[in-house]
Parts: structure tokens; C-alpha cells; sequence
């Protein structure tokens, strides 16, 4: 009985005759809190990061570097306007070359044989020429393992024809080792793990650095481009490459800096640059081609030192 009468006191309304509203709940703490993204489960170098990296696709990638250059060539001998600019067209070629090499070294240091043992392995294939390449007969004698110091020196090597193509273009030579073999992404830290102050090294791992995909910008840091550039402040590509990067974090003024000071030491460079004595008669003997009439075969185009060629 005494439970109901304070049930119904509970339910009665009040003295002024408005019912007595129940007490609110307390208020939850709000669970709804800001979470950061989660972070991308897709890991990738750097390089492939690098914007209009699709537009750099063609069948230079695909064509023999001895076509690629007798291509080079005959456009370089091409009267003017030339279908392609031949520095342009050069470039292309050392850098298909220097990737091409560059595998090759990085492939035999992380299998740790020599190339006649790759050699005899290919070759050798089943059967009798593979029982005797086994046994050491022919084929260069037989499974001859590297030593860590000449794994080393293959690597350090490799490093610098990267460092090479690197420094002609960025883009080209992210799409050259992009269709290489996957050896070539580590090469540059193995390098690193032995001699933190390589600066080709150093170069190189800037860009086959892995990084979150999409998060360019973010996972970036300017410090190994400083070094790069502290170490050898003439090099013009690092300027460049900089400039580039600072581009991608919206630094503008930053970018421009860098980009008018690679360009200042691009003038310097230039005008020490003298043609050699080849260059000259080359020149000349084009010349006299263009009064008589253009009929050389392509094939019978004369070769181009390196450091005569446009670049």
C-alpha cells in the first residue's frame, strides 16, 4: 500500500496543477570523435608517384638501344626543322643504355654469380650442355660466387649509371627502370647501408624510396636534395629535381628559387662547352649534304661521340 500512495504522489500533479516533467538522462559523452585517415596499405617508390609519368610511354622503351641511337642519329642528320630535338632524342638513348647496364649489374649482385655463370645457366639449359656446365666443363667452369665487397662495387656502380639517367630526366628514367627488373629499387640502399655519403646513392634513393601512394606531398622530405646539393652545389639536375618537388608541396617562391639558380649554373655550363674537332667536321660535312641533296641511308649514318651529342 505505502508503494502505490507514492506512486500516485509521484503521478499527481503539482500544487499549481501542471504535472512534474521527469528528470532528463545525464548526457552522454559523444562517442562521434574525429578519426585521421587510415593510412594506404599500397607501398610504391617515389618516382612513380612523379606526375604526367603516362605521357613518357612509347616504343622507345621497347626498341634495341643500337636502333634507338641509329634513330638518333639520322634525325640529328635530319635537315632542319628536325622532326624531334635531338638533344631530346640523345637523352633518350643514354638513358635506355645506363638503366639497361644498371640492371644488369644489380641482377647479378643480388643473385651473387658471375655473368658466365648467368651465361652458363642460360645457355646450358637441360640435357648434356647442362649436365657439363654443372660439372664444370666449358661454360666458363662452372657456379662462381661474388664476394660481398665485389657485390658491393656492382651495386656502387649500378648507383651511378641511375644517378646518370636521373640526372638527364626524371620522368624518362622513372618509366626506363619502371620496366626493368625489381632489383633495381633496393639497389641504392644497399649502397646507402655501406656508405651513407654516397651522393649518387643518395640521388638515386630519393627516388625509389617507398612512400604511401598519394601522399607525395606528405612523405617527401627536402633533406636528401639539400645534401645532394650541399655536397656538390654546381650539379644542375638536383636544383632541378628540388624545384620540381617544392612544386608538388605548393612552395612556389621556393620552387622558383631553386629552378632560376639550375638554370644560372645551365648558362654557366654552356658557355664552357666548346665543340670538338668531330663535331665541327660533322657540321660541316651536313652542310655540304644540304646544298647537294639529302640521300644517306639511315643505316650508314656516321656515330656521334657522347660528348658530342646534343643533350
Amino acid at each position: 500500500m505505502a508503494k502505490k500512495k507514492k506512486e500516485r504522489q509521484s503521478d499527481s500533479p503539482s500544487e499549481d496543477g501542471t504535472a512534474t516533467a521527469p528528470k532528463p538522462a545525464p548526457a552522454r559523452a559523444s562517442s562521434s570523435k574525429k578519426q585521421a585517415p587510415p593510412p594506404s596499405s599500397l607501398i610504391i617508390c617515389r618516382n612513380k608517384h612523379w606526375k604526367y609519368i603516362s605521357s613518357f610511354y612509347g616504343p622507345w622503351l621497347q626498341l634495341p638501344p643500337e636502333t634507338l641511337e641509329l634513330l638518333a642519329v639520322q634525325n640529328y642528320t635530319l635537315p632542319r626543322p628536325r622532326q624531334i630535338d635531338p638533344s631530346v632524342f640523345f637523352d633518350l638513348v643514354k638513358i635506355r643504355r645506363a638503366v639497361e647496364e644498371s640492371v644488369d649489374l644489380a641482377v647479378r649482385a643480388t643473385s651473387g654469380t658471375t655473368s658466365s655463370s648467368l651465361r652458363d645457366s642460360i645457355n646450358g639449359g637441360n640435357g648434356i650442355l647442362g649436365v657439363a656446365a654443372s660439372l664444370g666443363f666449358g661454360y666458363g667452369g662452372g657456379t662462381a660466387t661474388l664476394s660481398r665487397d665485389r657485390k658491393f662495387k656492382m651495386r656502387e656502380s649500378a648507383s651511378k649509371k641511375l644517378s646518370k639517367a636521373y640526372h638527364l630526366d626524371e620522368i624518362a628514367a622513372s618509366v626506363a627502370t619502371m620496366q626493368s627488373a625489381s632489383s633495381l629499387e633496393d639497389v641504392a640502399s644497399h649502397v646507402l647501408q655501406r656508405n651513407p655519403a654516397d651522393r649518387d646513392a643518395k640521388y638515386v634513393h630519393f627516388f625509389h624510396e617507398k612512400i604511401p601512394s598519394r601522399m607525395l606531398a606528405e612523405c617527401t622530405p627536402l633533406d636528401p636534395l639539400n645534401e645532394v646539393i650541399i655536397a656538390q652545389p654546381d650539379d644542375v639536375s638536383p636544383w632541378r629535381t628540388r624545384g620540381v618537388t617544392r612544386v608538388f608541396k605548393e612552395d612556389y617562391a621556393g620552387a622558383v628559387q631553386d629552378l632560376t639558380q639550375g638554370l644560372a649554373w645551365t648558362r654557366y655550363w654552356q658557355a664552357q662547352h666548346k665543340p670538338g674537332n668531330g663535331e665541327l667536321i660533322l657540321a660541316s660535312a651536313l652542310r655540304e649534304e644540304e646544298r647537294n641533296g639529302y640521300n644517306r641511308d639511315w643505316r650508314d649514318q656516321p656515330k656521334i661521340a657522347e660528348e658530342d651529342q646534343p643533350s
